[in-house]
């Protein structure tokens, strides 16, 4: 009867270690899956976050440019009377704010400001 359980567990054995072998492999493939999808969407994040990066970087240049023209306009005296009249005068025809600052040599932030002013003002 020994024998018997002896030649049971003999054949047996080898066959139990390759089927937990294949189980093994079967998860270390899904596992490798997983972690090949999670890495890519990783460097998709990464990729995203470093576009919104730049975009806010150039965004901040762009501020911190209009904030220097105009205080070098406040400080210099360049916005006069006259080139408000003429900006708000070329508005007045149809021309949009943008084309009247490159017209007059004007940032056209301060054009667009110029515009806004004179509509609250006139709507009031």
């Amino acid at each position: 009867m020994t024998y018997v359980v002896v030649l049971i567990t003999a054949v047996s054995l080898p066959g139990f270690c390759v089927a937990l072998w294949a189980v093994a492999c079967g998860h270390r493939r899904h596992f490798d899956l997983e972690l090949a999808r999670l890495r890519e969407a990783l460097v998709k994040t990464q990729t995203s976050c470093a576009e919104t990066l730049a975009g806010m970087e150039r965004q901040l240049e762009m501020l911190e440019a209009g904030r220097q023209s105009a205080d070098e306009l406040l400080r210099d005296g360049r916005l006069s009377q006259s080139r408000r009249a003429q900006a708000l005068q070329l508005m007045r025809s149809g021309i949009a704010p943008e084309t009247a600052a490159v017209t007059l040599g004007m940032a056209v932030r301060e054009v667009r400001l110029l515009a806004k002013v004179s509509r609250v003002l006139s709507s009031s």
